[in-house]
């Protein structure tokens, strides 16, 4: 693939203005455009596509995905977006990952998480287990954030600090700790946090199947959690990435071959060949 091929750091007018460009030159209509989410995404797919598709970072995130594919219609322009609490895309060709995110979607496999786990926890669990205890751990934040989303709450969870929020004694997840900790950053709302945790905490007491816990867990939230059980669990001085570089070796782990396993790739690849083009590699 061509380094032009993939196109980050543009504006929204750039990006739309690029593509309606790489469309009209493809007479044969052989190319195709990926319009993803952020810079973990383009490192993801760079490497998977072949050389007949432009991959673009989006000016604005998930909501710029969105806005940048309200100006196409062409079966050739493909959106990609973390689903987080939709049920829907809001576009006929924009494409959810797995689950909730890309994280997730690469969390969800076996084998790959076993690969990301043993490379870096030194504890007593399982990879399976300590991935259910995570997802569980963090259920009620989800629940919280789902809530929030469908109900428009205006809850800001930035700042979130995991590193506050796991007490050395336990080495998990201290809910006390976090509600303060979501009040602290939301201090006009404190009235109404403690019920809407209440909310939340009912709701996560309906999830039971692991695609519920996959479905609902930002991937964010796995990582950084993750990270702070792994910071627990050390019995040799090993150093750990950063929690923000998880993901990337999150990435390392999960395999092209898994991949070709996800419901995405079959879902674009069998849309696309429709049309006799091919975005990913075989």
């Amino acid at each position: 693939m061509q380094n032009n091929s993939i196109k980050a750091h543009l504006s929204k007018e750039d990006i739309i203005s690029d593509i309606r460009m790489s469309l009209n030159a493809d007479i044969l209509k052989e190319v195709s455009a990926l319009v993803v989410e952020g810079e973990d995404d383009l490192t993801f797919f760079t490497g998977k596509i072949t050389p007949d598709v432009y991959l673009y970072e989006s000016f604005s995130g998930k909501q710029g995905v969105t806005k940048i594919m309200e100006f196409f219609t062409d079966n050739r322009v493909i959106g990609i977006q973390d689903r987080d609490y939709l049920q829907m895309p809001q576009h006929p060709n924009i494409h959810f990952y797995d689950y909730n995110s890309l994280e997730m979607m690469m969390v969800a496999d076996i084998s790959a998480f076993e690969n990301f786990c043993y490379s870096l926890y030194q504890g007593h669990y399982t990879p399976l287990e300590l991935r259910e205890i995570i997802m569980k751990d963090l259920a009620p934040l989800s629940c919280y954030r789902k809530l929030n989303d469908q109900h428009s709450w205006g809850i800001n969870f930035d700042g979130i600090n995991f590193g506050n929020l796991c007490p050395p004694t336990t080495g998990r997840l201290d809910y006390a700790l976090l509600v303060k900790q979501i009040k602290q950053i939301n201090p006009q709302r404190v009235s109404e946090i403690q019920s809407q945790w209440e909310d939340a905490v009912n709701l996560s007491l309906d999830l039971s199947s692991l695609d519920d816990y996959l479905t609902i867990t930002r991937g964010h939230d796995f990582l950084f959690y993750f990270h702070q059980i792994c910071n627990h669990s050390k019995t040799r001085q090993v150093s750990l990435p950063k929690a923000k570089e998880l993901g990337r070796t999150l990435q390392c782990a999960y395999r092209f071959s898994d991949f070709k396993q996800s419901k995405l790739y079959q879902d674009i690849s069998s849309e696309q060949s429709a049309y006799n083009r091919t975005v990913f590699k075989v």
